[in-house]
């Protein structure tokens, strides 16, 4: 290991489509992954961990495996379509209750779901938080588009891990450099559309649960200061 931080993917298979000639071709083979080992080769701070999972009990097993290795901090990215309060086919309790236990034997600091308008549920996202040694949790409130999110996860990500052991008990530093990460963005522009499929502000989009590092802090939602 010559990291001290270790970004753990957990990617579903996506089952895209695109349409050719009325005729709909399978790109099941569309993956986060590129997109992250170019930023592990240029940002060059983590060690890059990445797997398939198709259900709880691979999910289990995944993360288990790719959390053992003594690293001081991980990082967790779960890519999957997710709706309401499921994602991955797994209930987002189940889920988060397995990151949050893990967290509870390794240091797991960040976590991002990158899936589609699960982040609507900022109390179950508190909670799990708070049970842990968790620092931060991210989600869409919207159904985001793939690239615009693959795209954006990256940034949240490059930002992020960047934090020292200070910074990461100190509740502004951790906001600040996810307004960093948003800083490109027009907070009236839109990144997805909600479950009507009318289209949402990306400042309306986004859940960021943040407890620091240090005795006494408490997980608190800080999505409306984003774009402040």
């Amino acid at each position: 290991m010559k990291n001290k931080n270790a970004l753990i993917i957990l990617e579903r298979p996506w089952n895209l489509f695109r349409r050719e000639s009325s005729v709909a071709i399978d790109q099941n083979v569309v993956s986060v992954l590129p997109y992250f080992q170019g930023l592990e080769r240029t940002n060059g701070n983590f060690d890059l961990y990445h797997t398939n999972f198709y259900e709880a009990k691979s999910f289990d097993l995944a993360l288990d495996e790719l959390t053992q290795l003594n690293y001081a901090n991980y990082y967790v990215y779960i890519a999957c379509h997710g709706s309401g309060l499921r994602l991955g086919g797994m209930n987002l309790t189940t889920l988060l209750g397995k990151v949050s236990a893990k967290a509870k034997e390794r240091n797991i600091v960040g976590v991002l779901l990158g899936s589609c308008l699960v982040g609507k549920n900022t109390s179950h996202l508190e909670v799990y938080t708070e049970s842990s040694s968790i620092v931060w949790q991210l989600g869409y409130k919207c159904s985001v588009d793939w690239l615009e999110g693959t795209l954006l996860d990256l940034k949240f990500f490059n930002n992020l891990m960047v934090l020292n052991e200070e910074e990461l008990a100190d509740n502004d530093s951790i906001l600040d450099e996810m307004k960093s990460a948003l800083s490109t963005y027009n907070p009236m522009a839109s990144i997805g559309v909600d479950k009507n499929g009318s289209s949402m502000l990306i400042s309306e989009s986004l859940t960021a649960i943040i407890q620091p590092k240090g005795k006494g802090q408490r997980a608190k939602d800080y999505s409306h200061l984003l774009f402040e």
